[in-house]
């Protein structure tokens, strides 16, 4: 995998996370790492169980859509607060929790520039 697939969590020293906008590279780098998950059906998923076992979250977004990233990068911005026991409220701010998501929303970007 590719540097630029592969950012530092910002904010916690927590570990990484593993970009992908290609099913079958992704589905290769999960079976190197010990996880053997069906993505022909995702527009877009994100993997926290690889976090327990490898130090890294798993993001995959498939149809370079503008609204699955957001929606993965909601998941592993969750993902990432849980395990640093960050608390996300329904009537607050969660300003870590927002600033997450637009990390990764730009990390997405960076080493998957849209084409139109």
């Amino acid at each position: 995998m590719a540097a630029k697939n592969v950012v530092d969590i910002p904010l916690f020293d927590v570990g990484r996370i593993a970009l992908f906008n290609d099913r079958k590279k992704m589905t290769r780098y999960l079976l190197s790492i010990g996880h053997d998950l069906d993505l022909s059906h995702s527009d877009g998923i994100c993997v926290y169980e690889t976090y327990q076992t490898n130090g890294v979250f798993v993001l995959g977004v498939f149809d370079n859509r503008p609204d699955t990233v957001a929606h993965e990068a909601f998941h592993v911005a969750l993902r990432i607060c849980s395990a640093v026991n960050v608390p996300v409220y329904l009537d607050a701010s969660n300003e870590t929790t927002a600033s997450m998501i637009g990390f990764v929303v730009r990390a997405f970007y960076k080493a998957f520039p849209r084409h139109p």
